[in-house]
């Protein structure tokens, strides 16, 4: 099983590639990481979060803002992302272009991130991920779109999703005008309102650290394992 690479710094020399007008546009990301107050699972979100901020220091910029979703539980239904859209508007919604969101496995390169960005007009509505789509209708997903379910994509989070301010600003105000009803959801990948379709974007991966197609990625997933030792009483 491939292991993910030791160290923090395994993505810098890459930084290097990065020509001097990108490097103001980082600053305009907000990076959310869907993280859990679980011990591990926090501490592979404190990784990630040193990783980007190792990456942004070879910049030499201002640092990008980055958010633990299990450290932002004033929310009910945090994990769901919606209930967040309001306080994101306000603190973010005029010194901001994207809040990118990830998991705590999700692995990013910057400068391969600021140049896909760099690409759709931060002025507009986007949604942006790696596409998923159910092949037959199922259960989990209501039996949305039964008569073709392959019409509906969904973001597949381990490979990043990003929306752009100006949709994030039109769902704040939509939700403050019509209220949440309910924190449940099935699969909070499918969840969907009447917004922007998804926008799929070839360079957000789930291809591992060490795939010859990550060169062309600007997201992977590193798919590690703790090792589990068996102690016997």
């Amino acid at each position: 099983m491939p292991r993910e690479r030791g160290g923090s710094c395994w993505l810098l020399p890459a930084l290097l590639l990065l020509p001097p007008l990108c490097a103001p546009e980082l600053q305009e990301i907000v990076f959310v990481i869907q993280s859990q107050s679980n011990s591990f699972h926090s501490k592979r979100a404190e990784d990630l979060e040193r990783n980007i901020l190792k990456q942004a220091e070879v910049l030499g910029k201002e640092l990008p803002r980055i958010l633990l979703i299990h450290q932002m539980d004033r929310h009910d239904g945090a994990w769901t992302i919606l209930p967040l859209m309001q306080d994101f508007s306000a603190s973010y919604g005029r010194n901001s272009s994207w809040i990118f969101f990830c998991e705590e496995d999700t692995r990013i390169q910057i400068v391969k991130l600021l140049e896909t960005l760099r690409r759709f007009d931060k002025s507009k509505e986007w949604f942006l991920g790696k596409a998923l789509y159910d092949e037959e209708s199922t259960i989990i997903h209501h039996y949305a779109f039964a008569e073709n379910p392959t019409v509906f994509k969904f973001p597949d989070f381990a490979a990043g999703w990003a929306l752009s301010i100006p949709l994030v600003n039109k769902l704040a105000n939509k939700l403050k005008s019509e209220p949440l009803k309910s924190d449940f959801t099935i699969d909070l990948k499918h969840e969907k309102g009447n917004g922007p379709h998804l926008t799929p974007v070839p360079e957000f991966c789930t291809d591992d650290l060490n795939s010859y197609k990550a060169v062309h990625c600007a997201t992977m997933f590193s798919n590690f394992l703790p090792v589990c030792v068996s102690i016997i009483f």
